[in-house]
């Protein structure tokens, strides 16, 4: 096998620290939403409080901030995979938001659709 360089070899790619922060960000997200949708899961059929997704989220290494759980819990119900609402529960002052999946989130988590590359599912 003949390899011919038309000039020296270029090396690795050059990355910025900018770039390696996009890049952890954009994972970041397909991981939270893929993890989003296995903790529902085990709720199902019930519906989840958002705070017990934020508990879980950071048991598994993925803090985040409460604008930022709200903008992925955006994306899956955008996409058809959860539903949002603010539940009124007996002893509590305010309404508090639920998570429930849906059954295209079901599907998703079963292989039963084509994957979607906007989400990471951890193994488990």
């Amino acid at each position: 096998m003949n390899i011919n360089w038309t000039g020296p070899y270029p090396g690795p790619k050059k990355v910025t620290v900018k770039e390696v922060n996009q890049m952890f960000d954009v994972t970041h997200k397909k991981l939270a939403r893929g993890t989003i949708l296995k903790v529902l899961n085990i709720g199902q059929p019930q519906p989840v409080p958002a705070h017990v997704i934020d508990i879980c989220l950071i048991q598994r290494g993925l803090p985040m901030t409460e604008s930022f759980l709200e903008s992925q819990l955006q994306y899956l119900v955008d996409k058809g995979y959860i539903e949002t609402q603010d539940t009124c529960f007996e002893k509590a002052e305010n309404p508090v938001l639920t998570v429930r999946l849906k059954a295209k989130g079901i599907d998703l988590l079963e292989h039963s659709i084509e994957e979607d590359p906007g989400i990471i599912i951890p193994r488990e």
